[in-house]
């Protein structure tokens, strides 16, 4: 065989093996092709060396109270391009790493703070009276940006605008350092969660879609590897060398923080009353009253460990814990959810599910009150007599 020949298989190879490792598909102009050759080859190399210790782990599922089954991107082994900025109109394009001080000069002070249930410090953006972005910041660098702004671009995913018919990975396989790469499971598409690689090293993209509108892009998020390990919402394996780090070899995810809960609480109703107003309805008035016996539901399912409308140590439902609480009301209704990364995506699962979709929805209804303790979430909407 010919030199000649023989170099051309040689990249033909690598090519072929870059496109496997990579999962993304190939439309590549001849000086990519090169050097993507060049890179598959590095690849190949450093992929090769022996992996001494491996170890699995387990996302928690997600609960709702019911599902829906709905049509959803095919899953298939190909993946489509990310991209590693989340752009504004009129802004310069954000990207994870950006200090507080850099991301202040971008988009100004936030309109309030809060915390994330990492732990991270979450900026939160509203303009007009609604959700425009919220920035997580870990030890003050830009770690996650989620928008719900018809504005916001994460590459070709537009808020606003159908999901493309690319097709959707099966797996997801991020590097998070030199020694430790995670292979993380697509099983949240029935609640309209989408996972996808970022064009950056250690980064993901979830897009988040109603499947109820033709899989219409209701949220984009851009998030380092490490912030979606530590919310534990995705099944994922990790193959490491030596030793994980503290932070990701916790048995039980930590508590939430109260201040996160809080924080979580308000963003939710923003996120219920901008989801009503797109839909045409009026948006609900935040009620006290009915926030404690959502947090006391909240309480109970923690403290006693259950997942239920009915709470086996009362044995009142929605309508006995408000007629125990004095609260009178014409109807009332109650949504519940669990195992989410956070409220945004818990959001995101429950209009997609029929059952509570119909209560976020319901047009008899004029108030709501939210209450979370840890990663249990009770809303309960009503309308008073």
């Amino acid at each position: 065989m010919g030199k000649t020949l023989r170099r051309l298989v040689v990249v033909a190879l690598a090519v072929l093996a870059w496109v496997r490792l990579q999962s993304h598909p190939l439309y590549l102009n001849p000086e990519e092709l090169w050097a993507k050759a060049r890179e598959a080859l590095f690849s190949l190399t450093e992929r090769a060396s022996p992996v001494p210790e491996s170890a699995g782990g387990t996302g928690e599922t997600p609960s709702l109270g019911a599902h829906a089954d709905s049509q959803v991107p095919a899953a298939d082994s190909g993946s489509p391009s990310g991209e590693s900025e989340v752009r504004t109109s009129g802004t310069a394009a954000l990207h994870l790493g950006l200090s507080a001080d850099e991301a202040s000069a971008l988009l100004g002070s936030p309109t309030w703070r809060g915390l994330s249930p990492q732990g991270e410090d979450w900026w939160v953006y509203e303009k007009g009276g609604r959700l425009y972005a919220v920035l997580a910041f870990r030890d003050g660098v830009l770690v996650d940006v989620f928008s719900t702004s018809p504005n916001w671009a994460l590459g070709k995913y537009r808020v606003g605008q159908k999901f493309p018919d690319d097709t959707v990975p099966q797996t997801i396989e991020v590097r998070l350092d030199a020694g430790i790469q995670a292979q993380f499971s697509q099983e949240r598409l029935k609640e309209g969660v989408i996972l996808l690689p970022g064009s950056g090293r250690g980064e993901l993209i979830r897009v988040y879609v109603d499947r109820f509108r033709e899989n219409l892009v209701v949220a984009v998020r851009l998030s380092d590897v490490r912030h979606v390990l530590q919310a534990r919402s995705f099944p994922v394996q990790l193959s490491y060398m030596g030793s994980l780090p503290a932070w990701l070899n916790e048995e039980e995810p930590p508590k939430v923080p109260e201040q996160s809960a809080r924080t979580g609480e308000r963003l939710m109703h923003r996120l219920m009353n901008d989801f009503r107003v797109d839909m045409g309805l009026r948006p609900l008035t935040w009620d006290d009253a009915a926030a404690r016996v959502a947090l006391g539901h909240s309480q109970d399912m923690a403290t006693h460990h259950f997942f239920a409308h009915v709470s086996p140590t009362t044995g009142l439902d929605v309508a006995g814990r408000m007629q125990q609480a004095g609260i009178p009301y014409r109807i009332v209704g109650e949504n519940l959810a669990t195992g989410f990364a956070d409220v945004l995506e818990a959001h995101v699962g429950l209009l997609n599910s029929e059952g509570h979709r119909k209560n976020l929805l319901g047009n008899d209804f004029t108030r709501d009150g939210v209450g979370i303790v840890d990663r249990y979430v009770t809303v309960v909407f009503y309308r008073p007599l």
